[in-house]
Parts: C-alpha cells; structure tokens; sequence
C-alpha cells in the first residue's frame, strides 16, 4: 500500500540523483578537456563558464524532480487508499487467456489458443461435423453451463442452414421406451405448458440404468428443456441395462444373436481395436486407471482382483462400442432418409471426461462405426454427408492435470499417452480443450499464439509470449 508507493518514489529519486551525478561529472570532464586543448593550442578564449552553467541546469533539474517525485510520496501517504495502490500494481492486472485450444498432433503435441473471434470458427466447424462428443466431469454444473452454452452457439451458428442439430445422452439406455419417450417431449406441444412439470412427467417415464438416475439428470434439466423449446432431438444412447449386466457377468458370448448384431453392428472392428498396441496402453492408463475408480459399474469388491479387472474391462469396451455405435446408427439412418438439398444433422453427445480422453473411448470407434455404416447402408454417400471436414470431434471441458493422467509432480496436461516413435498410432487428450474461465498458465502445455481463423498460422511460430 502507502509503504511500497514510499519505497518506490524514493528508489526513483535515488536513481534520479546517481544517474545525472554521474552525467554531469562526465560532462566537466569533457569541457575541461576541451578547454585545456583549446589553451594548448593558443585559443584565449575562456571556456571554464560552460562548466558552471551546465551544474546549473542539472541541478535545477534535479531539485525540479525532486519536488514531484516527494509531492508524489506525499499525496500517497496522505491520501491514497490502500485498496486502490493495489488496484495500481501491474500485479493486480487480470490476464485473460484464450479459452478454447486445439491440440496439435506434433511431435512432441502442443496447445492452439483460438481468440473470441477464432471461437466462432471452432464452432463453425463443429457444424460441419457429424458427431461431437463433450466430456465433462461427473456432478459438475460449471461442466454442464458450458455444454448449454456450446450447445446455445452451435445452435445459432447453424440457424438458416440446411444443417440440423441433435443431442445425443451416452448415458441414457437406447430403449424402444426412452426413445418414444424423449420424441414425444421434444415434438410435443408448448402451448400453455408448465415446463417443470413437464421435465418431471418426462422423468417418470424414463428408464435409467447404473451411470444416471432421475436425481442426475436433474442437473441435465437446463439443456434438456433447452431440446424442447427448440425441437432439437434428444437421442438416447447407452446400452440397455439388462444387456450390460449379462456382459459384465458372462461376457459377449451370452448374449443372443439379435442382441449381439443390434448392440455391436461392426463385430470385426470391436475385436481388432483391442489387439492395438495403443490400445492396451489406453487400457493400462485409462480403463484400469484412476480416471475409473469410481466408476458405477465396477462390481462388489468380495469378487478377485482378477475378475473384477475382467469384468470391468469387458463393461467399458462394450459401454463405448454400444454408444459410439449408436450415435454412427442416428447419423446413418438421418443422412439415408434426409430431404433433397439437407445437409445432414449434427449430434453433440454429452459424454464424461473418460469417454473422451486419448481417443479410444468414443471418438475412435465412433469414427470406424460411421465408416461401416457407410459401406453397409443404402444410399451409402448420403451416410457422412453432413461432414465435410471431420467426421468425429472430441471436446474437453475444463481439463484439470488429473484428468490427462500426468505423472506426479506434473502440473502441465499430458497430451499423449506416449511420444516419439509410440506417438504415430497413440491418439490426443482430446482435439479440443474449452474452458469455462481462463486457464492457469502453468496447465497449458507447449502453447503457441492464439489464432482467429481455422487453418491459420499462428504469428511467431518460434514464440508463445504473445500467447498471454
């Protein structure tokens, strides 16, 4: 406060009075070479005046100084408030940082900031995606405002396209009962409706299974009435509870036939995933990892270790096979059945951070079931036609250091589950990273300049000072 405005001024007077001491011992020793060059060669005249007047000056100036700078010390220990000479410390300056990053697949990777008016860009070319997956954290209302505010952009971004919007719940069993359920109330009227009552109506008819119940998806309730006030289609995606008990307890080979062919449609694609060497890196570090401990559908602890292990690695990879298979389901049989000149539709998946990071959750099989259903399909060029760029985007939100499954004492977000010549067929963190507030700089890593158009260089590519 006062005391430091003291110190300062008083630092700068001593400065002051060194600085043109030090000038003006230089200057007279200048001049009075001059002069005794001068009288060695026979010039009479006097130049021991210049000296004189020149100390003159200087010390005008510095009494002159002197005076503002004491006035200055005065006038802040008489009368500025504490409160505001902090307010008048750089420190006390907010640095607003850009909010969303794209993670670039580099070697090593590194974070794109995009500014607010790259944001709109980010969002456009969500638009012309035809699946994107947001994953935020369980029970997180920060996580769920910044999904309605995606979700509210997107929407706008896409109003008087030929581009529709859906959103689609992973969490929520892809029941025949959901189904009819969530299209009634979206398509139904809102004339003279209480939308509370209407949002509880909607809820007893719902079935859950273990990853959410009514009490959770209350905090889902802003985005769902969101739905309904614009029509959007709400699509469920989860697989059916009863399906899931039988998978986690026997296994795929005690489902029948029907159930196998409707729940995993690519049977060729689930077996070869897990046969990457990525992906049994991604099964040690993410499925058995700390991103899973408290996972709903780990079963009692009295099993063994080694059941347990079994059981709930066959959970997750059937989990992510049934929704990512869903949702390719929605896209196909929307793109086959579309009116002339549509574009397609676009559907945002609320998933969990675990859905998404490093890629073999639900964005790679998302992409490879999209893949076989337009092969598969009729009318298959119409099946991704709403993509004209990416076919499958994976969003993080709000990001903490536990969340990229860095190493202890690592604060910075680890971008890739390996690097250098096991980087090639790892996959990122995510592709995006969306910040409710601006991010700590000691989270970011490798950040470069932000940029204000998708597919444009970042200024400085070598420096990442104007970054922040």
């Amino acid at each position: 406060g006062r005391r430091s405005l003291i110190l300062l001024s008083f630092f700068q007077l001593f400065a002051l009075r060194f600085n043109t001491s030090f000038r003006l011992i230089s200057r007279r020793n200048r001049i009075e070479r001059l002069g005794q060059n001068a009288h060695d060669r026979g010039y009479s005249d006097d130049l021991s005046y210049e000296p004189k007047l020149v100390c003159t000056a200087v010390k005008n100036s510095i009494r002159k100084s002197s005076e503002n700078i004491i006035s200055f010390s005065l006038a802040a220990f008489l009368f500025v408030d504490p409160a505001r000479a902090v307010v008048l410390s750089p420190k006390a300056v907010p640095i607003t940082r850009p909010l969303v990053y794209s993670i670039e697949w580099t070697d090593p990777p590194c974070l794109q900031p995009r500014t607010k008016i790259g944001e709109v860009g980010v969002l456009k070319r969500f638009g012309q995606t035809n699946i994107v997956i947001l994953g935020g954290h369980k029970d997180s209302k920060v996580d769920e405002n910044l999904q309605f505010d995606i979700i509210s952009r997107l929407y706008n971004e896409l109003k008087g396209s030929k581009k529709k919007l859906a959103i689609g719940l992973s969490w929520l069993p892809c029941t025949n009962i959901n189904k009819a359920s969530l299209n009634e109330y979206t398509q139904g009227s809102q004339k003279q409706t209480n939308a509370d009552e209407e949002f509880n109506k909607l809820l007893e008819l719902l079935q859950f299974g273990n990853e959410i119940n009514s009490e959770g998806l209350q905090l889902f309730k802003p985005i769902i009435q969101l739905a309904r006030s614009l029509q959007l289609p709400l699509v469920p995606l989860g697989p059916d509870p009863s399906v899931i008990k039988i998978v986690r307890t026997i296994g795929f080979d005690g489902l029948s036939d029907e159930e196998r062919s409707r729940n995993i449609p690519d049977p060729q694609g689930y077996v070869d995933i897990v046969k990457q060497p990525a992906f049994q890196r991604y099964t040690k570090e993410v499925i058995f990892g700390p991103l899973s401990a408290d996972d709903p559908n780990v079963v009692s602890s009295s099993v063994s270790e080694a059941d347990k292990a079994e059981s709930l690695f066959r959970d997750r990879i059937f989990r992510d096979e049934v929704v990512a298979s869903n949702a390719a389901r929605y896209i196909a049989a929307f793109n086959s059945n579309k009116d002339k000149g549509s574009e397609g539709v676009c559907l945002v998946v609320l998933a969990s951070v675990r859905d998404v990071v490093f890629g073999y959750g639900l964005p790679e099989r998302a992409k490879r079931n999209l893949d076989f259903f337009s092969s598969t399909v009729v009318n298959s060029d119409n099946v991704k036609s709403g993509s004209k760029g990416d076919q499958v985007l994976s969003v993080l939100l709000n990001p903490v250091t536990a969340d990229s499954l860095a190493l202890d004492g690592i604060v910075q977000l680890r971008l890739a589950l390996a690097y250098g010549s096991n980087q090639e067929n790892e996959r990122p963190l995510s592709d995006f990273l969306w910040f409710s507030s601006s991010p700590s700089v000691k989270l970011l890593t490798r950040p470069k300049n932000p940029i204000s158009r998708e597919g444009d260089k970042p200024a400085g590519e070598s420096s990442i000072l104007k970054a922040f």
